[in-house]
């Protein structure tokens, strides 16, 4: 580590199909998260399901390009399938096959 540097950090770049399973993805709808609706408000996942990048880089179901007015116009390139469901059984983690 150098002296200038303020942070030592790391990144994986995957492209092609890899099968994750991760933690980091939207457990709760962006209307709960921001206010909009009632709170807590699970997003329910399910087995097939096309999956894009939310506003804070994590897997989601919705598009949240939409919900914020963003210029760039609907969120529609998918990045990942869910094959498994987050479950008390699995440690509640999100297995995806990727499409990057």
């Amino acid at each position: 580590m150098q002296v200038q540097q303020l942070a030592y950090g790391y990144g994986i770049l995957c492209v092609g199909g890899w099968l994750l399973s991760t933690s980091t993805y939207e457990k709760y709808t962006w209307d709960s998260r921001h206010g909009l609706g009632p709170a807590n408000v699970e997003i329910p996942y399910a087995v097939g399901q096309r999956l894009v990048f939310s506003n804070r880089g994590w897997f989601t179901i919705e598009d949240e390009w939409t919900k914020v007015l963003d210029p760039r116009g609907a969120n529609t390139f998918f990045v990942a399938n869910v094959v498994q469901v987050p479950r008390p059984e699995n440690g509640h983690y999100l297995v995806v096959q990727t499409s990057i």
